[in-house]
């Protein structure tokens, strides 16, 4: 919120904008349960921590390599902080909360972002929170 307010207390107009716009860049992943959500949140999250060791971002690896590796305790501190930023549960839970984080930011704009290991699930991702915005019709039966 601090960098949100400054950037809006010392927005300037230009000839490039009148006002101050904020986008959040959220990363999200959806899934059926809030367990495998938080699952394939790991990918990204490990890949973030193993940039700063390989130095390059490396092809994401499965999270069931990853809970085999052995990691530093900062190694690990990072990967669980950076697994802790990352919106990940069921569409519903994810759609709450980014849109709490769009009011209480009073962003303009919201990008999603989520990178995942099994490309299916991270279609399954796009798919469940493109329903859940109302991006796409729903395809869950209605009974």
């Amino acid at each position: 919120m601090t960098a949100i307010d400054r950037y809006r207390e010392a927005f300037r107009p230009s000839l490039f904008a009148t006002e101050p716009h904020v986008v959040l860049n959220v990363t999200a992943i959806a899934a059926d349960t809030e367990s495998q959500a938080l699952h394939l949140a790991q990918s990204e999250a490990w890949a973030h921590v193993n940039s700063k060791i390989a130095g390059a971002f490396l092809p994401l690896e499965s999270p069931v390599v990853i809970a085999d590796k052995v990691m530093s305790d900062r190694q690990r501190e990072r990967l669980q902080s950076i697994a802790a930023n990352t919106i990940a549960g069921t569409s519903q839970s994810v759609f709450e909360q980014i849109s709490d984080l769009r009011h209480q930011t009073d962003a303009d704009e919201v990008m999603l972002s989520g990178c995942v290991f099994d490309h299916e699930a991270a279609l399954h991702s796009d798919i469940l929170l493109a329903e859940q915005f109302g991006l796409i019709p729903s395809t869950t039966p209605s009974f």
